[in-house]
């Protein structure tokens, strides 16, 4: 699938100001629709509150779908890294 577009995650203000940053992988359910069903951690950041920044700007994004052999819209699962920079 391709991604349109979603929320940026929200950066925990308590950790940039310390300057603390993380890179978090998902695990993304994009359904034929182009809708995210669900979402998984597959690699973790360290940080909790980094990780669950991560997955709930997720559930915002949207994909043009995925397509079969016979160009018919399918639901896949993909992974996303999201990056936190302090």
């Amino acid at each position: 699938p391709k991604f349109l577009g979603g929320n940026e995650p929200r950066y925990p203000r308590d950790l940039q100001e310390q300057g603390i940053g993380g890179t978090v992988l998902l695990r993304l359910t994009v359904t034929a629709d182009g809708s995210v069903a669900s979402v998984e951690i597959a690699g973790s950041s360290g940080y909790a509150a980094l990780d669950n920044a991560a997955v709930k700007a997720a559930y915002s994004y949207s994909f043009a779908a995925a397509r079969n052999v016979y160009d018919e819209p399918v639901t896949c699962i993909i992974s996303k890294r999201v990056v936190f920079n302090p």
